[in-house]
C-alpha cells in the first residue's frame, strides 16, 4: 500500500514520467495488484509498457475486460514486442489469440513479423491462406500484390521439393486471365508429379488453346500423348487425345504417332484406318 501511494503522488500533480519511473521501481519490488497493472497500461511506454502487459495477462488481466478488450491487449503486445525487435515472441503473442486471427491488422502484422524471421515456410502457408478465402475483398492486398506474393510461395515450394503446395500456389495463380504460358507449361510438370491426370487433362487443353498455330498444338498434343503413357502409365487417355485432335483436324504428324501408339497396344487394324481417314481428308498425302 505504501509503494503505491509513491506512485500516486507524482501521479496525482500529472508528473507522468515521474509517476512511471515510481510504479516500475516498486513493480520492480514485488508490488503486483490490479490496480497497479491499470496504472501501468497508463503510465509506461514501450519496452516498460510490453513488459507490464506481458505480466498482467500472467495475471490474469483486468476483471473488467471482455473478449475484445483481451484480444486488442494482446495485439497491442505484438505490436510493441514487434517494434522492439522481439519477433519470435509477437508470432506467439499473435497465435496465441484464435479471436486475432481473422482481423486485417493481425494478418499484415503477422505477415511482417514472418519476413523479419525469415519464415518462408510458415510465409508460403499464409499467403495460400490468403488466396484460399472466398471474398476477394476479404484479401489483404490487390490482385497484383496477391499475384507476387503468390509467385514467391510457387517458387519457395518449387525449391523445397513440394509439389502439393507448388501445385496449389500455381492454382490460384492461373485464375489470372491470360495465364501465363509459363506457369501452364510448370502446372504440367507438376500435375504429372503428383499424379493428378484429371487436372492434367484440363491443364492440357488450355495449354492447347493458347497455341499459335496447328503445327504447336500438334507438337503439344503429342507432348501431352506421351506423358499420358509414361508418367500416367494410361495408353488408352493417350490414344484418346490423339483421335480426339486428329478427328477434329487429320495431320500426318498426328496420324503417325496414332499408328505408333495404336501398334504398341496391338490395335494395327485402328492404326490403319487413321491413314485412311487422313486420306479422305488430305488426298495429297497418298
Amino acid at each position: 500500500e505504501l509503494m503505491f501511494e509513491a506512485v500516486l503522488a507524482p501521479r496525482a500533480a500529472d508528473e507522468s514520467s515521474a509517476a512511471a519511473d515510481a510504479l516500475a521501481e516498486s513493480m520492480a519490488s514485488g508490488l503486483e495488484t490490479l490496480q497497479a497493472y491499470r496504472c501501468a497500461l497508463e503510465l509506461f511506454e514501450g519496452e516498460r509498457r510490453a513488459k507490464a502487459i506481458r505480466a498482467f495477462i500472467g495475471f490474469g488481466g483486468d476483471p473488467d475486460w471482455d473478449d475484445d478488450d483481451r484480444a486488442e491487449i494482446r495485439f497491442e503486445l505484438a505490436e510493441l514486442l514487434t517494434e522492439l525487435g522481439e519477433l519470435e515472441a509477437a508470432l506467439f503473442e499473435l497465435d496465441a489469440d484464435g479471436s486475432l486471427d481473422d482481423r486485417v491488422r493481425t494478418r499484415l502484422l503477422k505477415e511482417k513479423v514472418l519476413e523479419g524471421l525469415q519464415r518462408a515456410e510458415e510465409l508460403a502457408a499464409f499467403y495460400l491462406a490468403e488466396a484460399d478465402r472466398a471474398d476477394r475483398a476479404e484479401r489483404l492486398w490487390s490482385d497484383e500484390e496477391m499475384f507476387e506474393r503468390l509467385e514467391r510461395t510457387a517458387q519457395y515450394y518449387s525449391i523445397a521439393g513440394d509439389p502439393l503446395g507448388e501445385n496449389a500456389a500455381l492454382s490460384h495463380l492461373l485464375d489470372r486471365e491470360p495465364p501465363s504460358l509459363s506457369l501452364l507449361d510448370r502446372a504440367l510438370e507438376v500435375a504429372k508429379e503428383i499424379q493428378d491426370k484429371q487436372y492434367f487433362l484440363t491443364l492440357g487443353i488450355h495449354r492447347r488453346e493458347l497455341a499459335e498455330d496447328h503445327v504447336e498444338r500438334d507438337a503439344l498434343v503429342m507432348r501431352h500423348s506421351v506423358d499420358l503413357l509414361e508418367h500416367f502409365g494410361d495408353p488408352e487417355a493417350a490414344i484418346d487425345l490423339l483421335k480426339q485432335v486428329f478427328a477434329e483436324r487429320p495431320t500426318l504428324e498426328l496420324a503417325q504417332a496414332l499408328r505408333e501408339q495404336l501398334t504398341d497396344e496391338g490395335r494395327d487394324a485402328e492404326a490403319f484406318d487413321a491413314y485412311l481417314v487422313l486420306l479422305r481428308a488430305q488426298p495429297e498425302h497418298e
